[in-house]
């Protein structure tokens, strides 16, 4: 038993180590799962955790998402390898239906892979990053009833931890869902079984990029929240 347990513990730290780094023109992220029997959770969450804090200029949560708003300018200046890891351990931090973790993350630089999204959005805005949100259609949590599943709303959640944690390590970005999600999987080249939820820009705002002007305007909390 001892074994085993030393044994899971060497195999959580050789994953933690290099499960991010997978690069290709356009690559993705394989988000390891650890069973239940498997080395203490700690071991898999000290890199992430790490990574979601060394770039040295994280801020406050309710600062964060009090300042975060969509960024529809970019300079192009490139982000840092550490600002995109702590945006990717973050979205691997996030909350699944029954821990599923459906979600697949596609990174997209390359001048090649940008210019696909250009083919599939004029949102893109200039960002030289651009994350691809998708989740597996058919590992889902399935409502009773039957008639909903947990795909979009878990792929959703993830998405808000990586655009929450692009905030936090002083990156822009933009939520993007002008797109066709069919016709993106197509010109992708994802899989049969995985559906795109939405994209994600990241970069630096350019010059004189600010919110919208209706970027403040909220609605009052009466016309929101009911009390039952």
């Amino acid at each position: 038993m001892e074994k085993h347990a030393k044994d899971a513990r060497r195999k959580a730290m050789v994953i933690q180590k290099y499960f991010l780094f997978n690069r290709h023109t356009i690559f993705h992220i394989f988000m390891h799962k650890p069973g239940r029997n498997s080395a203490k959770k700690g071991i898999y969450l000290e890199h992430s955790q790490r990574n979601l804090f060394q770039e040295g200029s994280t801020m406050d949560f309710a600062q964060v998402i009090k300042d975060r708003y969509s960024c529809k300018k970019y300079d192009g200046t490139p982000i840092s390898l550490e600002q995109l890891d702590s945006i990717l351990a973050a979205g691997r931090l996030a909350p699944t239906a029954k821990n599923l973790q459906e979600q697949h993350i596609y990174v997209v630089q390359s001048p090649e892979w940008l210019a696909k999204i250009d083919k599939l959005t004029p949102c893109r805005y200039g960002a030289p990053t651009v994350l691809v949100v998708a989740f597996n259609k058919e590992n889902v949590f399935t409502y009773p009833g039957g008639k909903h599943q947990s795909g979009v709303e878990d792929a959703a959640i993830v998405a808000t931890h990586l655009m929450l944690a692009a905030a936090n390590v002083g990156v822009d970005s933009c939520w993007i869902n002008f797109f066709d999600p069919d016709a993106a999987a197509k010109e992708l080249g994802l899989p049969e079984n995985e559906e795109i939820l939405m994209f994600l820009d990241l970069g630096h705002a350019a010059e004189g990029g600010k919110p919208l002007p209706n970027h403040t305007s909220r609605k009052a909390l009466t016309e929101t929240v009911s009390y039952l």
